[in-house]
């Protein structure tokens, strides 16, 4: 598909669901590949940094929040998560702990009355690039 941002760029975008058997959940996936998202100044993200990097993740992360808001309206969900690549069952684990207060991906969870949100802190390079 094609993703249109609040600034009236376009990116291609993907949607896919998946089903965990052994938890009998389904989850649905919305991505933007970071080819697409050349149309920013990311660099080489996550590998590298730029020094609009936070502001771009920032806006990113607030429309993709947006998204979440819209269709917990129509159909309510337990979980979601917004980030580069997140571990879902990693985030499921942290959840059942505590927030962290630092961290790379935002987290939204339901009350059961509305949608918690819990906004990443981080904006910069995720990974190091080794030279062995």
């Amino acid at each position: 598909g094609i993703a249109t941002f609040d600034d009236g760029l376009s990116c291609a975008c993907g949607t896919y669901t998946t089903f965990f058997d052994h938890e009998q959940t389904w989850w649905i996936g919305l991505y933007l590949p970071l080819g697409a998202l050349s149309i920013y100044p990311i660099g080489g993200y996550p590998f590298e940094t730029t020094p609009q990097l936070a502001t771009v993740l920032q806006n990113l992360n607030a429309w993709l929040y947006q998204i979440a808001q819209n269709l917990y309206e129509h159909s309510a969900f337990n979980i979601a998560v917004i980030g580069f690549d997140p571990d879902i069952s990693q985030t499921k684990k942290i959840i059942e702990q505590e927030i962290p207060t630092e961290r790379w991906d935002g987290i939204l969870i339901s009350n059961n009355t509305q949608l918690l949100w819990y906004p990443p802190t981080i904006f910069d390079k995720q990974y190091t690039i080794s030279h062995t």
